[in-house]
């Protein structure tokens, strides 16, 4: 696993340097029970023939829900956790440079009822 680091050049640009971080926390996915397997396979099999939403739309994108559920099924994670990751994927969609400024996203994000944590 490897982590990059950049200073900006430009805005929206950076040169970078890669460095391993030996540490990052990642899931040990060897040790999922087969039946756990078994429900993610099922799982990935209904949800990725189904169509996106584009990226600004994250925080309302009905199928990005879904896949969050199975990740959340998959590594045990309480589903409740989910609440936390509408809030994330709400702030993520407001940043400029995922939604673009973007009208749409924009009067979208402005209507969309998150509660905050």
């Amino acid at each position: 696993m490897h982590w990059s680091q950049g200073s900006r050049t430009q805005p929206g640009r950076s040169g970078t340097q890669v460095t391993a971080i030996r540490n990052l926390p990642c899931p040990a996915l060897n040790l999922l029970s087969p039946e756990k397997i078994k429900r993610a396979s099922t799982d990935f099999e209904q949800i990725s023939e189904r169509n996106l939403l584009p990226v600004g739309f994250t925080f309302q994108d009905p199928v990005r829900h879904e896949i969050d559920v199975a990740v959340m099924n998959m590594l045990g994670i309480p589903l409740d956790f989910g609440r936390a990751l509408d809030w994330l994927r709400f702030q993520w969609c407001s940043e400029p440079l995922v939604n673009r400024n973007n009208d749409a996203i924009v009067n979208r994000l402005n209507d969309y009822k998150v509660v905050p944590l």
